[in-house]
């Protein structure tokens, strides 16, 4: 993984000339030799092609995962998905890679998923269970607290942006009006 190009661990590319993604087509049996990685290198832990080559693994062999019924709400199947996942880090790795897995996968739940927080909560607990690095720990607690604020039922928190003739607009400025607010960014294809 340190000799690793970033940039052949995805399937997915960017064509310059084009301006636009296309599918990489990798030639079968490509990312078997992440069957050899090591997946507790703790000198690497926290090595940017290494956390890109686990990722990749992850990718190639996802653990086991239940046969969710088509019956299920799309909340219940993206609350067993991310509980799978969780566990499968969790059994996965060790120590120090185990931690730093663990952080990533929950931080980013903790900043998408805001709208199950018994879910969040479930996530949080286990993880403080785990985590045996207070740093990580800390950054989670903050995260939480963060994301906290953002659940369903809270406030939304004050902002100002700039319209489209380049004036500013307060989220304050519109209170009892209906506000559909939509981010987007230039280099995100699926925005």
């Amino acid at each position: 993984y340190r000799f690793v190009n970033h940039r052949w661990m995805y399937r997915i590319g960017y064509d310059n000339e084009e301006k636009k993604f296309v599918h990489k087509e990798m030639p079968k049996g490509y990312f078997a030799f992440l069957g050899k990685l090591n997946l507790d290198d703790e000198g690497a832990f926290d090595n940017g092609m290494y956390s890109t080559s686990l990722t990749r693994y992850l990718t190639e062999f996802p653990g086991p995962t239940a046969d969710l019924p088509d019956s299920l709400s799309a909340a219940k199947r993206t609350e067993l998905w991310v509980k799978q996942n969780y566990e499968y880090r969790k059994s996965l790795f060790k120590g120090k890679v185990r931690d730093h897995q663990l952080t990533v996968f929950v931080k980013n739940q903790l900043e998408q998923v805001n709208d199950n927080p018994a879910l969040l909560e479930w996530l949080i607990k286990d993880y403080k269970a785990t985590c045996t690095t207070p740093a990580y720990v800390a950054i989670m607690d903050r995260t939480y607290a963060a994301a906290k604020r953002m659940m369903p039922g809270q406030p939304a928190p004050g902002f100002t942006v700039v319209d489209t003739l380049n004036k500013p607009v307060s989220l304050a400025s519109l209170s009892g009006q209906v506000v559909f607010i939509d981010f987007w960014a230039m280099w995100c294809a699926p925005c």
